[in-house]
């Protein structure tokens, strides 16, 4: 139902299928090995497996608000492979911006800033029911809570 929100307030973008996404996460790691930009990964770039890590390691990303200059800034210290990582996710991102296309993994972050944006949206709604608890730490859980609270 809330989904449905963002669709009826034009805030939801098509969702990318994977394959797609797939294929986007492809050119980034081209772009960045023929530029001379992937040496830590450059060996593995070409394995099966590759672009499915990619693919679930920026889902975490997504899932946890982490916007790629957020990471750009927090690998920057880190090393050749976080940088790596950094530059792989912003460029995958941009790819999927330009587009104009969400990859599966954005519209819960959608969501968030607009009922950040909207709380009313959630005025009308009697229960919500949230699966993935058991991946929230207490904080988290706590911190959603409380805001669904305040907006009854």
């Amino acid at each position: 139902m809330l989904f449905r929100s963002l669709e009826r307030n034009n805030a939801s973008l098509p969702s990318a299928p994977t394959p797609f996404g797939n294929i986007l996460l492809r050119q980034a790691v081209n772009e960045a090995w023929d530029t001379g930009q992937l040496q830590h990964f450059g060996s593995i770039r070409e394995f099966p497996g590759f672009i499915s890590v990619l693919r679930d390691t920026f889902r975490e990303l997504k899932f946890g608000f982490v916007e790629p200059a957020q990471f750009t800034q927090a690998a920057a210290a880190q090393g050749a492979g976080m940088d790596e990582l950094a530059l792989l996710y912003t460029t995958y991102t941009d790819k999927m911006r330009r587009l104009g296309w969400d990859d599966p993994s954005d519209p819960p972050r959608r969501l968030h800033m607009q009922l950040a944006e909207h709380p009313e949206w959630l005025r009308e709604i009697d229960l919500v029911v949230v699966d993935g608890f058991d991946s929230f730490t207490g904080a988290r859980s706590e911190e959603h809570t409380s805001e669904l609270q305040s907006l009854r």
